[in-house]
């Protein structure tokens, strides 16, 4: 049994008409699954640090016709400068396509439904935009969400530095310092461009006590285990916060 249960479905998407709105499921036949690629994770939370190992996945056919009850809802926002990737991050993971042209984005809604650990759950993910020019609607996003992909681009110094104060953002915004957030390197795979080594990418993660991986939206390396990854961080966030709750009312 691999670590990442890869029963996926599709659903479709819609443009977002009011932030997290509910959209209608369609699902498709479109097999999905989770490669074998390099992975570069941290977790300082739970104590379990691991640099260099490959998660593996296989492909099946989705259950079509199979309805989930209860199936958790979780909301995952997208973030990032502009130009790093985050409209072809999300597009490669909803419908395993890669956009080639850049075009800028104000904010578009995604539904999709997946495994992560046996568990059937649907993220709602909203891809914001990276220009300065909307900066002032990131709290909104911020205050809808649950939990964070911030992303970089491994070709840009500058986008690395942008997002150095986002975690101080998300933490004010939430008014808590236990968010989920997965730091997210993106275009692995112009590594012959690179201007932000991966040691400084998981000396960030260090310091945010999160997650981190460096993915490829073109190659779509790493990016189903990317989502599956925030779910898990989401999880952990809201089980850890549960027990504190209990032993503070058994106190």
């Amino acid at each position: 049994m691999s670590e990442i249960d890869g029963g996926e479905h599709d659903l479709a998407r819609k443009p977002l008409a009011g932030l997290f709105a509910l959209c209608e499921v369609v699902t498709t036949g479109a097999e999905a699954g989770f490669m074998d690629k390099p992975l570069i994770f941290l977790f300082s939370g739970n104590a379990f640090v691991t640099f260099g190992f490959s998660l593996m996945g296989r492909s099946k056919a989705p259950k079509l016709g199979v309805a989930y009850t209860n199936m958790r809802e979780f909301k995952v926002v997208v973030l990032g400068s502009g130009g790093v990737g985050k409209s072809a991050l999300t597009v490669q993971f909803v419908s395993s396509t890669f956009i080639e042209k850049y075009d800028p984005t104000i904010e578009d809604f995604y539904r999709k439904e997946i495994e992560v650990d046996g568990q059937p759950c649907v993220l709602e993910i909203l891809d914001t935009a990276g220009t300065e020019q909307f900066s002032s609607m990131r709290d909104l996003y911020i205050k809808n969400g649950q939990g964070f992909v911030v992303v970089y681009s491994i070709t840009s110094q500058q986008t690395f530095h942008d997002i150095k104060t986002m975690r101080d953002q998300i933490v004010r915004v939430k008014g808590s310092e236990s968010v989920p957030i997965l730091l997210v390197g993106n275009k692995c795979d112009l590594s012959h461009q690179r201007q932000v080594r991966t040691d400084e990418g998981l000396a960030l993660a260090e310091y945010w006590s999160c997650p981190f991986t460096e993915c490829s939206a073109k190659n779509n390396q790493n990016v189903n285990v990317t989502f599956a990854e925030i779910v898990r961080e989401m999880n952990y966030v809201q089980n850890r916060s549960r027990q504190s709750k209990s032993c503070c009312t058994l106190m």
